[in-house]
């Protein structure tokens, strides 16, 4: 079987069902394609990929599931969380978090963990949260020894659920109007006493919840953490895309990415140096996470069209007025959905509300806010991107 007949194959079989649960949808995409890579590995496409990608995108989710935004073919649109979300993960989550034990650490999806399950177990098992706090797209939890006059240990198999005291004042309960200082330590004071890190990524479909019910759990529960006041934190992943990190050495694990758009050190001025040191096209740019940190699809597209900026436009060709104006907007779509909670355009990431303020991110055909312009759709670095053709013309070089 030749491998192009191999990704078709994977296509007629992906499209007989009514209905895909995301499990049978992440095996039927991994089954058509590693036929196809091990038949000739070599010469697998991007397109045909896309394609059985495309094909599975267009499964009709299972009924009782919340209704997902579709574009004009039918596509699911799905995305990964980027800054706002990832922010508003922990903004919830971290309070609560801050200043208890993990008493237990159990993963049910061992390829999740790095560098492995019992590595995780032992870095995190037994250790305080000292500060849960953000970089780039990664949740990243501060771990030290536990103090013996912290909690009093209650076991998590007998003790009832507490709910979380969200009034308390904690390291990482960043005020809203405060979110353009980076969630990050900054002195030696704050990092006292760390002996470890773990950092999640959320990935496509990686969430937390609290267990309600042990005897009822809900879906898709790849690890979970028990705590030391009873409560468990569930992590949940559909997809099984999302990680689990546990290092000593936090700027090892980090180091790559880039600046954090919200920094006091994301000027305009380091802003410009760093577009006209790179001759690259604007989109893949500001995707690029080892220039700019948590930026991704959705908001680059945002961030391009507030700036009035076509995503084609080289990095180097950018006058002074215009990098400062991509950079304001940059920092200002940023701010404004970490202010509505981030987007939810399916029925992994919920409770945001910036879908109701997108201006071209999944709008194709619609009118432009602005001109009222049809909003259009286009490929650029193989990544779905929309433009309005009016408000970001693409002008030559000068």
């Amino acid at each position: 079987m030749s491998w192009k007949a191999a990704v078709s194959s994977g296509r007629r079989r992906a499209t007989r069902r009514t209905y895909c649960q995301p499990r049978a949808m992440v095996r039927m995409a991994y089954s058509a394609v590693k036929i196809a890579t091990t038949t000739y590995s070599a010469h697998v496409s991007r397109r045909d990929y896309g394609a059985t990608a495309a094909t599975l995108q267009t499964c009709v989710p299972p009924p009782g599931r919340d209704a997902v935004q579709t574009g004009q073919a039918g596509h699911i649109i799905s995305s990964m969380p980027e800054l706002p979300e990832v922010e508003t993960v922990v903004r919830a989550f971290g309070p609560p978090l801050v200043g208890r034990t993990i008493v237990r650490y159990v993963s049910r999806w061992a390829k999740q963990a790095s560098p492995s399950t019992a590595a995780v177990r032992r870095g995190v098992e037994d250790r305080r949260i000292a500060r849960v706090w953000r970089r780039g797209k990664f949740i990243v939890f501060d771990l030290a020894e536990t103090e013996g006059e912290n909690r009093s240990v209650i076991s998590p198999r007998t003790a009832g659920p507490e709910k979380p005291n969200r009034s308390t004042t904690s390291p990482c309960a960043t005020a809203l109007e405060q979110c353009d200082v980076p969630n990050q330590p900054r002195s030696r004071e704050e990092i006292r006493g760390t002996v470890g890190h773990m950092l999640i990524h959320l990935r496509m479909s990686g969430r937390f919840e609290w267990a309600d019910s042990p005897e009822r759990p809900p879906r898709h529960v790849r690890a979970y953490f028990e705590l030391d006041d009873g409560r468990r934190l569930l992590f949940c992943d559909s997809r099984k895309f999302g990680r689990i990190v546990y290092t000593d050495d936090l700027a090892s694990a980090v180091g790559e990415l880039g600046i954090e758009p919200l920094g006091p050190e994301f000027s305009a001025q380091r802003f410009a140096k760093m577009l006209r040191a790179r001759r690259r096209l604007l989109k893949p740019l500001l995707l690029d996470q080892s220039v700019v940190a948590g930026i991704g699809n959705i908001y680059a597209d945002e961030s391009l069209f507030e700036a009035g900026l076509h995503p084609l436009t080289r990095s180097d060709d950018l006058r002074d007025e215009q990098i400062r104006r991509l950079w304001r907007s940059i920092r200002a779509v940023l701010r404004k959905a970490i202010r509505k909670n981030g987007t939810t355009i399916d029925w992994i990431y919920l409770g945001g509300n910036m879908q109701q303020h997108l201006n071209v991110y999944g709008r194709t055909g619609e009118p432009c806010r602005v001109c009222k312009t049809p909003i259009e759709a286009l490929r650029v670095g193989q990544r779905g991107t929309h433009i309005c053709p009016a408000c970001q013309p693409l002008r030559g070089r000068a």
